[in-house]
């Protein structure tokens, strides 16, 4: 899901600095709050201005492209020959040797296409799939290497590519190329990167960065609507999404766990499986009865659930991959006391593999569960339900066993991992789940006949005031609803939960 960009609130003439200053503050607060709860809205504060200009911005879509682009072209330093020659090269010969289309490379200084962009706008990309996406975390960070690092710029972003109809080298006074006039200039991929430059303010940061542009040559852009330009835009915006796990990848720790995690095989079920870690994303063969997959992705939820609680999952798990000290929950996931770690002791791995033979074991509970009830129709049921908060059933068995079996810790690890008899009925992990699913759904039932209750109150008092009835997927999120949850588990015992 791409992350949209909502404006809380517009506000005009806020009267006093001082008054303004308190209206920001608001906003940041429940900015704040907002952006806690929906993971894919980002909210920021405009002014009547801003709001005009990007009126101004939307209204361009659809009208006539620019029919003149000039870009100037620097002269640099070859470091082979030592010789000064211009940033633009040309690969026609190369990419097309019938001569049917020409393409060049060249480097674009910020501050150019910044200008480029306050002339022509949103214009410039009426021909992209995509406009201007906000201030989503993409472009916050490319605002930040602007700021704080603009000369290496180019090497951290992967330029833009655009398509023309034609194109004119202009020489100068000395016969030294010095720009050229593209026509019907169209940026297919890069809006975002134009557009950020386009708004940034240091002119003085964007005269030491350089963006890499790519030029296609084509026929008449609305002959090509089904040829080459059709593809090309296509193509060029059908990268692969890149989640937040991919850029951990090939940590140390991560390439530790894929060598190590190899060593094991689950028990639990009939055949066996050796485990296989995908720290970076594959296709996983599902005809394969014998190996047991597990993603970096699924490893870092099932680890934080455990060792805290479920409700960061359904807020989003972006924070689980960031390495932030203060706000990245990486190092908590796959660190030791919440710092970097490049390997994990054969007592931590024990650990690590207790706790994914446990999911495992779980999860194949639960779809089984899952399956009868469906059978017996029961999919509107409260039993049924409570099936589906899988997080909360994990957090269940962390409890039982951080609380009653503290000490015992090896011992269940290793049961866990050697054990034969966890296909069996009489394994703790299914002993544990009866109670402990009697104990969610009861939980769940309060929370449905309480909300059902304060409707039924309302409507008798002719309150105007709309109270939602219960919404299962709100109690799965809700801190308060999980706080209800925990205070079940506060007074246990082992005869309940015998190991």
């Amino acid at each position: 899901m791409k992350k949209r960009n909502l404006h809380l609130e517009t506000l005009t003439n806020p009267g006093t600095k001082k008054r303004g200053a308190y209206i920001i503050n608001e906003f940041e607060l429940l900015k704040s709050k907002k952006e806690a709860i929906y993971e894919n809205i980002t909210f920021s504060y405009v002014t009547i201005t801003e709001i005009k200009r990007e009126l101004s911005e939307v209204k361009a879509i659809g009208e006539v492209i620019p029919q003149q682009v000039e870009i100037f072209i620097e002269q640099i330093v070859d470091t082979i020959t030592n010789n000064k020659r211009h940033s633009y090269l040309d690969l026609s010969t190369v990419v097309d040797t019938e001569g049917y289309y020409k393409s060049i490379l060249c480097t674009i200084k910020g501050s150019q296409l910044k200008n480029l962009y306050r002339q022509h706008g949103a214009t410039l990309f009426n021909y992209n799939i995509r406009g201007w996406l906000g201030e989503n975390d993409i472009n916050k960070k490319v605002r930040k290497t602007l700021e704080d690092e603009p000369e290496k710029f180019y090497f951290y972003n992967n330029g833009i590519s655009a398509i023309c109809t034609d194109y004119e080298p202009v020489l100068d006074q000395a016969e030294n190329l010095s720009k050229i006039n593209f026509k019907n200039f169209q940026i297919i991929n890069g809006a975002q990167t134009t557009t950020t430059i386009g708004k940034f303010r240091d002119d003085s940061k964007l005269s030491k960065v350089r963006v890499l542009l790519k030029i296609t040559k084509t026929e008449s852009l609305k002959k090509e609507k089904k040829g080459l330009n059709k593809n090309i835009i296509m193509f060029n915006n059908s990268q692969t999404v890149i989640k937040a796990s991919d850029f951990r990848s090939n940590d140390e720790i991560q390439s530790f766990l894929s060598s190590q995690l190899s060593l094991y095989t689950y028990k639990g079920s009939n055949p066996y499986k050796q485990v296989i870690y995908l720290a970076k994303r594959a296709k996983i063969d599902s005809k394969k009865k014998d190996k047991l997959y597990v993603t970096i992705d699924t490893l870092a939820r099932i680890l934080y659930v455990f060792n805290n609680d479920p409700i960061l999952i359904f807020k989003g798990t972006r924070s689980l991959f960031d390495t932030d000290e203060n706000t990245g929950k990486y190092w908590t996931v796959f660190g030791e006391e919440n710092k970097e770690v490049s390997y994990f002791t054969p007592a931590k791995m024990n650990e690590v593999v207790g706790i994914i033979f446990l999911w495992t074991k779980l999860e194949e509970i639960l779809k089984r569960a899952v399956q009868e009830k469906r059978l017996m129709g029961k999919e509107k049921t409260i039993d049924y339900q409570a099936l589906l908060a899988k997080w909360h059933f994990l957090w269940a068995y962390s409890e039982i066993i951080h609380k009653l079996y503290s000490d015992q810790k090896p011992v269940i690890w290793k049961k866990l991992i050697d054990s034969k008899n966890l296909d069996t009925k009489d394994n703790f992990i299914e002993l544990w789940f009866r109670r402990i699913y009697r104990t969610v759904a009861e939980v769940i039932e309060d929370n449905y006949q309480k909300d059902k209750t304060e409707k039924e109150q309302q409507s008798q008092t002719g309150d105007e005031e709309d109270v939602q009835g219960f919404n299962f997927k709100n109690w799965l999120r809700n801190q308060s609803a999980f706080d209800v949850l925990k205070t079940r588990f506060r007074r246990i015992d082992k005869d309940d939960y015998p190991l």
